[in-house]
């Protein structure tokens, strides 16, 4: 059969943001399927995908291989023909563009592929713009570890906003314009603004993206759909939100000096990184300390708090101040905290990580 190139790496695109798993051999070989119709490409993991792809010059037979995913992409990736021709003989199905080609031996049967078939209960879904946006942030405080299965998703709350955390980091926007409900998988939501996808089909049991050539779905546990502490959440919000204030910082100056300081948190400062806040009169001074030395970062604050010194994990407060600062032009950042978190926070968003010694 004939495949026009362009239109594989395009629909492979699909398929690849599937995250491989170790030892789940669904995601990490593709299964090529061939029918009279059509040739479809499955990989199942946290999310799983298939892609369909028309085709020319096909006897009709149906077969299917596997192919291990790095192989195959590379091979996909670097054809410069216009067409790619794949070959079935002798039980080996070969893939050639101009020069290049590659072999794909026959395996046994793996099992583990999932497909998608629509609920007669699904519903479309477009994203306003606000939620895509926000989206982007929102993803980077979703689990996707099978421990927090409960917690695995972004939830989109009609009338409320959106939320996302793991128990030691809760992430925020609180919205009352929001006009669905939606659970958003972890794994769906960091692709929705990848894909730049903003409709979403919604079914009782999960959530699909449906794009040109195939479609991406994840399933959402009974877990997370029975057991997810929304009103302690909420709780933990709203308790945030009218904490007195510690301090006051510009956004834009909040955001340069954690991503400068973060430059340097990959040279032995180790993961979950901490940075030291201290405060004296109208200024506040960040360090880093690194095994060959300390890195430090004073700025201005626009309020003058009581001497401070606290600390902070810079990983997931980089995020989010970045965001704050790209989308809320002119932004001003408001510390807070309580016996067992620290609050950062604007009139919308709202960042809150259980306190660091």
């Amino acid at each position: 059969m004939i495949l026009e190139t362009a239109i594989l790496k395009k629909a492979y695109k699909i398929i690849d943001q599937v995250v491989p798993g170790p030892g789940l051999l669904s995601s990490q070989f593709a299964r090529i399927s061939a029918s009279a119709k059509s040739l479809t490409i499955n990989l199942s993991g946290l999310v799983f995908a298939e892609i369909s792809l028309p085709f020319t010059d096909h006897d009709s037979a149906s077969w299917s291989f596997y192919a291990d995913r790095r192989v195959l992409g590379g091979f996909i990736n670097s054809a410069t023909t216009e067409k790619i021709e794949l070959i079935l003989a002798k039980d080996q199905v070969t893939m050639k563009s101009g020069r290049q080609k590659i072999l794909l031996v026959p395996m046994g049967d793996i099992s583990g592929y999932q497909q998608w078939k629509r609920s007669p209960k699904a519903k479309v879904v477009e994203l306003p713009e606000s939620i895509h946006r926000d989206l982007v942030l929102l993803a980077k405080y979703s689990p996707d570890l099978a421990a927090l299965d409960h917690l695995s998703a972004v939830q989109i709350i009609k009338g409320y906003g959106m939320i996302a955390t793991d128990s030691m980091i809760l992430c925020a926007k609180t919205d009352p314009k929001v006009d669905c409900n939606i659970a958003l998988p972890s794994g769906i939501a960091k692709l929705v603004p990848t894909l730049d996808c903003k409709q979403m089909v919604i079914e009782p049991s999960g959530v699909g993206l449906i794009l040109e050539h195939g479609y991406l779905y994840q399933t959402n546990s009974q877990k997370l759909l029975n057991e997810y502490p929304l009103e302690t959440v909420k709780d933990l919000i709203s308790g945030g939100m009218k904490a007195e204030a510690v301090m006051k910082i510009s956004g834009s100056e909040f955001s340069n000096a954690l991503q400068y300081l973060d430059n340097f948190a990959g040279f032995g400062a180790g993961s979950g990184a901490s940075i030291s806040a201290t405060t004296n009169k109208k200024v506040l001074t960040l360090s880093l300390k690194l095994p060959s030395g300390v890195i430090e970062k004073r700025i201005p604050l626009l309020n003058e708090p009581s001497q401070m010194s606290e600390s902070w994990q810079i990983e997931p407060l980089v995020p989010w101040v970045k965001h704050i600062a790209d989308v809320l032009k002119d932004s001003q950042v408001i510390h807070a905290k309580s016996d067992r978190f620290q609050y950062f926070r604007t009139k919308s968003f709202i960042l809150a990580m259980v306190a660091t010694a």
